[in-house]
């Protein structure tokens, strides 16, 4: 826990250097610093926990590196960046392996491991299909594919055999290879004929279908090797004690990739019938009908009943358009949500039941929410409260009934099968309700910075510690269930630390409400004993708890604070119980000697106050030495929820990840031609004036010779070349005031730039 919370502070470190020296400093080097200063305290740790964080660190600064490197997204296609990054991901896997004997050192990072291989995969895969469809970067995939064969080789002939990694493997192989296959046979810019799809289509799920086989195959022979004694399970040859769901993944894809052409010849032969009249009515439910069969006497999780499954789902598109053009949206919803009630019944696997149960629930919440035609007339905050009971009340039904079918029994449904089925769409319910809830917490914080999810989180700008609304009511009873649900499974954890731990839950239940949503699922999870369900859970409650960071209503500090007290409370409370530190003695009487660990503690902790003080110091000398100039403002994109209405703008998150708010900036540059794109170094060269405004005449590759009164100013490529940063962060509140910049106000010093505020028209620096 301590290698933990250090580590969080070496990173919130480096990013209060970011805010309050803007010199530009590329993402990915804070990163990179990062991971760098932290090394020391994940292996001090040895625990798996502390490297599966370092590993998302580090793989988060490979690809920014390569994007601020080339300037394109993803890294474009060039072949020597491309490899330095495939390398430096490959050796971070291999660092982490179980084979490789280090466990002695760095603990046992099955879970690290395991990140680490599948994002290098990733990495790799989708560099080399982006490069196939260059013809000059043909090399790029050639050396993916070698990669990625490679690392198959590698799992099947090391022992134990890691069957979930390697059908990612095989997947990401599928993937190359059809790419390649499809590029090979269609041409950009023609049109191709169906028959061309169709043989592509049948010869990827061919491929696709070999590759499953081939994984039963190795598995199998994994299998006699480890003493399963040649006992199947009921899917195809899959040993039992092996997981199903990466050969059921690359079934799905197998079956995408065959019902393609299929597909088109579906949309060629009904063409208009699609879409008007009766015949969305006809065409789907003929289609739903067949689907339905398919399904219902396909082997389970098989080829077949996946292409079924796509049956189903092209049919109820189908019927969709009819039932759009006939009914209103909550008549459209509730017919969804009986045909997915029936559907359930009538088609034995239960997985298909799940989905079903899924998409039922999603039909609910439409059918009890707000109408959608008065959507745009409601104020935020009763907007987020219309959406939200709705949720609750699906979670709720959804955690009873997961309760009750498990707990109590009835024989006609037992002997039927359709307690089982019953079982998994109240599962598939009960996610879907999750899912929503999250979309309700709106963005959270360990993934707002890259996913664009500043449409919700506009929904909660005013929330604030006194509102009281319906859904705060309901989600205290909510969190009390929840917790009475978990007494029940595990009454002996109810000591002082347990009851804090209870108010604290309550008092998290009041501030976020979806949170409560997650509380009582959870508790239904373990009292109806599904670990797996209770996973889900916990992950959902992670991301409502992050949620609170973009509550903008209540300002980031008196969030902290909050947080700071709750935590408090519970270290006192277990302190107090003695839970806490002779837990602590027991750990470290594994892994290394305390003598060892405390130097390893010590080497990060000067590291990162050396990095510090290097960093301070450089950048006050250019602050209090530097040349004082102007630089003119191009545009002015405000980065700030509450200011979205004002100017029209939508930003890709409401405020930084680990920074706060920011506004962001461009400044005024010469064009810059494609020879100047890829250089690793560039100049603005500039004339200032008396006022100190500086005007950039041209660029170039440094050196460049510099005129008389001329000044050298160095750029930083931030997906396009800017002078020292594209950001201006600012304390919280204070951002209507920088509405009027129009000018950046720089200290400049041998060539290098830091951005110390913003001035106004007349050069005035905003205060």
């Amino acid at each position: 826990p301590g290698s933990l919370l250090a580590f969080a502070a070496t990173g919130g470190l480096l990013a209060l250097l970011g805010i309050t020296y803007q010199s530009g400093a590329d993402p990915w080097t804070l990163f990179g610093l990062w991971a760098a200063l932290g090394l020391p305290l994940a292996v001090a740790a040895r625990h798996d926990v502390v490297w599966t964080v370092w590993t998302l660190v580090v793989s988060t600064a490979l690809p920014m590196w390569l994007v601020a490197t080339t300037g394109e997204a993803w890294g474009g296609a060039q072949l020597q960046p491309t490899l330095l990054v495939w390398i430096v991901a490959a050796a971070l896997a291999a660092l982490l392996s179980p084979w490789t004997g280090l466990d002695r050192w760095i603990g046992r990072t099955r879970w690290a491991f395991r990140l680490a291989v599948s994002l290098f995969l990733a990495l790799v895969a989708t560099r080399a299909v982006m490069a196939l469809w260059t013809p000059s970067q043909f090399q790029v995939y050639l050396l993916g594919v070698l990669l990625i064969g490679g690392v198959i080789a590698a799992l099947i002939l090391l022992k134990p055999l890691d069957f979930s990694l390697l059908a990612i493997s095989a997947l990401a192989a599928d993937a190359l290879v059809i790419s390649g296959l499809w590029r090979l046979f269609f041409n950009v810019g023609r049109n191709a004929e169906f028959g061309t799809f169709l043989i592509l289509g049948l010869a990827s799920a061919g491929i696709v279908v070999g590759t499953v086989r081939l994984l039963l195959s190795v598995a199998q022979d994994a299998a006699v090797g480890r003493a399963w004694q040649g006992k199947m399970s009921a899917f195809g040859d899959l040993p039992e004690g092996l997981s199903r769901w990466p050969t059921v993944l690359l079934s799905g894809f197998g079956a995408v990739m065959a019902a393609m052409p299929f597909l088109a010849l579906y949309g060629l032969f009904f063409g208009q019938a699609l879409t008007r009249g009766a015949g969305p009515w006809i065409i789907g439910a003929a289609t739903i009908a067949f689907g339905a069969w398919l399904a219902r006497c396909a082997e389970p999780y098989g080829f077949k009943q996946i292409f079924a499954l796509i049956a189903l789902v092209v049919g109820q598109v189908v019927l969709g358009i009819g039932l759009v053009n006939d009914l209103p949206i909550r008549g459209v919803a509730f017919v969804y949500l009986l045909l997915a009630v029936g559907l359930s019944l009538y088609i034995p696997a239960r997985w298909i039941a799940g989905l079903h149960g899924f998409a039922a629930a999603g039909a609910a919440i439409i059918v009890l929410g707000p109408d959608l035609m008065r959507l745009g007339r409601m104020r935020a905050s009763d907007l987020v409260d219309a959406w939200l009971l709705p949720v609750m009340l699906i979670a709720i039904a959804g955690a009873a009934a997961v309760v009750a079918l498990t707990r109590w029994r009835v024989p006609v449904l037992e002997a039927n099968g359709l307690t089982q089925r019953a079982q998994s769409f109240a599962l598939g319910w009960t996610a879907s309700a999750l899912l929503a809830t999250m979309a309700a917490a709106g963005p959270t914080f360990l993934l707002g910075a890259t996913v664009n999810t500043s449409a919700v989180s506009t929904l909660t700008p005013g929330l604030d510690l006194t509102t009281v609304t319906a859904s705060r009511v309901l989600a205290i009873i909510l969190a009390v269930a929840g917790i009475a649900a978990y007494i029940r499974v595990r009454g002996d954890q109810m000591t002082m630390t347990g009851y804090a731990v209870a108010a604290v839950v309550l008092v998290l239940s009041y501030l976020i409400p979806t949170f409560a949503v997650a509380v009582l699922v959870l508790g239904a999870m373990l009292l109806a004993g599904h670990r797996s369900g209770a996973a889900l859970t916990t992950f959902a409650a992670l991301w409502c708890l992050g949620s609170f960071y973009y509550v903008l209503g209540i300002p980031l500090t008196q969030k902290a604070l909050l947080l700071v007290a709750l935590g408090l409370a519970l270290g006192i409370a277990a302190t107090w119980e003695g839970l806490l530190l002779p837990k602590l003695a027991a750990s470290a009487a594994v892994g290394w000697s305390p003598l060892v660990a405390a130097a390893l503690i010590a080497t990060s902790v000067g590291a990162t106050g050396f990095a510090t003080a290097t960093s301070i110091s450089t950048n006050e000398a250019v602050i209090r030495n530097g040349q004082r100039i102007f630089i003119q403002l191009a545009t002015v994109l405000f980065n700030l929820t509450q200011y979205l209405l004002s100017i029209q703008l939508a930003p890709v998150d409401p405020r930084s990840l680990m920074q706060g708010d920011f506004m962001a900036l461009r400044f005024t540059l010469p064009a810059i031609g494609p020879n100047l794109r890829i250089v690793s170094r560039l100049q603005a060269i500039a004339t200032v004036d008396a006022r100190g405004v500086a005007t950039i005449v041209r660029v170039a590759v440094p050196p460049a010779p510099l005129a008389a009164g001329e000044t050298a100013i160095d750029l930083t490529l931030k997906g396009q070349w800017t002078v020292a940063t594209d950001a201006f962060f600012f304390k919280e509140g204070t951002g209507q005031r920088y509405e009027a910049a129009r000018f950046g106000e720089f200290r400049l010093a041998k060539g290098r730039p830091v951005l110390i505020g913003l001035a106004d028209k007349d050069l005035v620096p905003i205060k």
